[in-house]
């Protein structure tokens, strides 16, 4: 029977949260496992839906899990049986692509379908198949498969017309093993591909940054087993600091890492809400009645605002005083969460910046849909109300919850789903900070 969520709005958050491992890594890490025949073992692995289905795909091609313990995962890929990942993973989850890159590395051939994951933009594959072909492999497209023979693979020099994470992420895993020296230029910068590069350099592989955005991988023959901690989850951190921030009181986000969050703490700081960082994680607070700033965010990838911030954040600037803007320059169709904050109660309109450079547009503007917007602008405060909801995407999903904490009344949210995704346990832990929230089966 599907779920809902019940959150009755109002109540002021304390304690600590322990931050989980970030998901957007531990899915490549996972992938990466394929690298070698010998046994892997990660800790701090978030459970969540979207692990368990890339825990699938490498078991459907042959690898062998256990989880030693609720966050421990130990992968052995000494049997490779197949090399297809079939639609019904794919389609669910889009990062499951990048095991491309360690199916071609390890193996020289693949066979992929083409990915679908959140319907939030295309967020085209194609920027990493030109990758590859540019380095020798011959793709094929048949009937929603890719089909990738790597055997004449050979290491170059590629650029990437614009930034991509997990472009960047299957390049390398697709190179790790190629000998020679491979240049990627234009790199994306986020720190999940650093420890994806760290975990890489301890199974034996030689990636280094050499600035200016560019990461050259030099092949070795063979890759080892190794242990590793996944780095903590900045999306996670970047949610329930906006929790508190929405609702008053002061929380300690545990094992986050002030290092990876300074854009996003730049603005929550401007906003007006204090944090205090030290090694062992970030405290967050505001006091109730506190006036809050009005301030302008534009998303850029890494070291900039994080695409993945930006609905969230929203929610906060509802409760500003004064004209806030947000400009999407990361991702398209992005904004699909404001209906629901404008069924709440809160002020937003859309609109399209005439003065920005489209080229600068991470995503191809020429496909958009005409009328669309890249912009918001969001008129505060104004007080939100409970009501029924939907979470239409995983930020999306957070999002609303995140709304729901600060209106009046009761909320009551479908499309839980979503939630699990990205965020291990999301009701029990906002319940043991004070949260009056609820999850309960749809009559």
């Amino acid at each position: 029977m599907e779920e809902k969520i019940i959150i009755e709005g109002g109540s002021s958050l304390q304690g600590t949260i322990q931050i989980s491992g970030a998901k957007n890594t531990a899915l490549k890490l996972i992938a990466a496992a394929l690298l070698t025949k010998e046994p892997v073992i990660l800790k701090n692995v978030p459970r969540l839906s979207d692990i368990e289905l890339m825990v699938k795909a490498i078991e459907i091609l042959g690898a062998r899990i256990e989880w030693l313990d609720e966050h421990i995962l130990k992968i052995q890929a000494e049997k490779i049986t197949s090399y297809k990942i079939p639609e019904e993973i794919v389609s669910q989850m889009r990062a499951s692509f990048v095991i491309l890159g360690p199916l071609l590395a390890r193996f020289r051939k693949a066979i992929i379908a083409n990915p679908g994951g959140c319907k939030i933009g295309a967020r085209p594959v194609n920027r990493h198949i030109e990758g590859f072909e540019n380095l020798g492999a011959k793709v094929l497209f048949v009937e929603g498969y890719y089909h990738i023979n790597g055997s004449q693979m050979k290491a170059g020099e590629f650029t990437f017309s614009k930034n991509t994470h997990t472009g960047t992420e299957n390049l390398i895993l697709g190179s790790v093993l190629t000998s020679g020296t491979t240049l990627i230029k234009n790199a994306a910068e986020e720190p999940e591909i650093d420890d994806l590069i760290d975990f890489l350099n301890k199974m034996g592989a030689k990636i280094k940054r050499e600035g200016n955005r560019q990461i050259a991988i030099e092949g070795v023959n063979e890759l080892f087993g190794t242990e590793h901690t996944v780095m903590p989850d900045r999306n996670e951190a970047a949610t329930f600091a906006i929790a508190v921030a929405v609702t008053g009181g002061k929380i300690f986000l545990q094992g986050a890492q002030a290092k990876d969050l300074v854009a996003f703490l730049n603005k929550i700081e401007k906003v007006g809400v204090a944090y205090q960082a030290n090694p062992n994680g970030i405290h967050v607070w505001r006091k109730n009645g506190e006036n809050l700033n009005p301030i302008e965010i534009e998303t850029r990838p890494h070291p900039g605002f994080m695409t993945d911030w930006h609905p969230p954040f929203t929610v906060l600037l509802s409760q500003v005083n004064g004209e806030s803007t947000v400009h999407e320059t990361v991702m398209d169709k992005r904004f699909g969460y404001v209906r629901q904050l404008q069924k709440m109660g809160a002020k937003i309109e859309f609109y399209n910046p005439h003065h920005f450079d489209p080229q600068e547009y991470n995503f191809n503007l020429e496909d958009e849909e005409k009328g669309s917007f890249h912009a918001i602008k969001i008129f505060g405060p104004a007080p939100l109300f409970g009501t029924k909801l939907e979470m239409l995407d995983l930020r999306a999903g957070a999002t609303v919850a995140l709304a729901a904490l600060a209106a009046r009344g009761i909320s009551e949210i479908s499309g839980v789903a979503h939630i699990r995704r990205g965020y291990e346990k999301f009701v029990e832990r906002l319940q043991g900070i004070g949260a009056n929230i609820k999850m309960v089966e749809k009559g």
